[in-house]
């Protein structure tokens, strides 16, 4: 991740979800996380897919 460039240690985290709405539209949410000593950096994201 472009935050934690400096950083030595970090570890990341990413958990994505998708979840049909209907047979033709889709949701997603992602996370992005990193972790280091003395920095964090976070990420969230959503999105909308629709098929027709």
């Amino acid at each position: 991740m472009a935050g934690n460039v400096g950083a030595r240690d970090v570890g990341l985290v990413g958990l994505g979800l998708n979840f049909a709405v209907t047979p033709a539209m889709d949701i997603a949410i992602d996370y992005t996380g990193a972790f280091g000593q003395d920095q964090q950096d976070h990420a969230l994201s959503a999105g909308l897919t629709a098929r027709f």
